[in-house]
């Protein structure tokens, strides 16, 4: 399977950030304790959950190792557990939701 390529893919960052910005600020929750971003690629929209809920713990999920590593270093601890096809993004007080 090829991979992509996260250098292109935050190239348009602000274009392919803007419809999951508006489409969270649409979500009517106040205080979820856990948030998943399937499709994380980057993180780019996993970063913006995280923003919008401090205290759930958020997960990307991607099958693409390429962007897991762009994902990863996004996140405000790197070295968080990780699974070939999971990141998470830890949260001071939140249970872990590992399931692998």
């Amino acid at each position: 399977m090829a991979d992509w390529n996260p250098a292109l893919y935050t190239r348009f960052e602000d274009e392919r950030t803007r419809p999951a910005a508006e489409l969270l600020a649409r979500v009517p929750l106040d205080a979820p304790v856990l948030a998943v971003d399937l499709g994380c690629g980057p993180g780019n929209s996993t970063a913006l959950i995280a923003a919008r809920y401090p205290d759930a713990e958020v997960i990307g999920l991607d099958t693409s190792p390429a962007m897991l590593e762009s994902a990863r270093a996004r996140a405000p601890a790197p070295g968080s557990p990780i699974s070939p096809s999971r990141w998470l993004m830890p949260r001071p007080g939140c249970p872990s939701a590992r399931r692998t």
